[in-house]
């Protein structure tokens, strides 16, 4: 149980730092965190749809991604992170605005509040994700066997024709 509550908390502040780095550096500036921060700054620009908002549609449509490869537990905690992270996106998008940008120094301190966001869920949990890209690897390599097999037998049937 405490092991949940500090996994909690760490995912809770990382998501925060994430959202802070996001919506006070890089979002106002249109630059995007990432994949779903390229897709979340499209829609934003093309339905008028607040970023914070936006952000949490992309990701919590990935979420089902999430579930299928890697878990129920996994996406409790991805879905945690990611509501944190939009929630303070969209308060910051909301409550402070900076007069004078620089795009440099958005650039700089969106980057370190967002690696920093990144990284503090991960110092507790990188054993386990190691773990998980372990298995997700591994899962791979037997899909791509299977095939491989079922390839090299037809190859081999079809030059050597059937020995029934």
């Amino acid at each position: 149980m405490q092991h949940e509550i500090k996994k909690g908390l760490l995912v809770i502040l990382g998501g925060s730092l994430q959202g802070l780095g996001m919506g006070l550096f890089l979002f106002p500036q249109s630059i995007p965190s990432g994949g779903a921060g390229g897709i979340t700054i499209i829609i934003h620009y093309l339905l008028n749809i607040p970023v914070g908002i936006a952000l949490w549609i992309v990701n919590f449509s990935l979420i089902f991604l999430g579930i299928t490869y890697l878990g129920k537990r996994f996406a409790l905690w991805t879905f945690i992170g990611i509501t944190i992270t939009s929630m303070t996106v969209h308060f910051i998008e909301n409550l402070i605005l900076l007069p004078n940008r620089n795009l440099i120094i958005d650039i700089v301190f969106g980057s370190i509040f967002l690696g920093t966001g990144i990284g503090i869920p991960c110092v507790r949990v990188y054993l386990m994700a190691e773990s998980v890209l372990l298995q997700f690897y591994l899962h791979i390599e037997r899909i791509f066997y299977r095939k491989t097999a079922i390839l090299h037998e037809l190859f081999h049937f079809f030059r050597n024709g059937c020995h029934c």
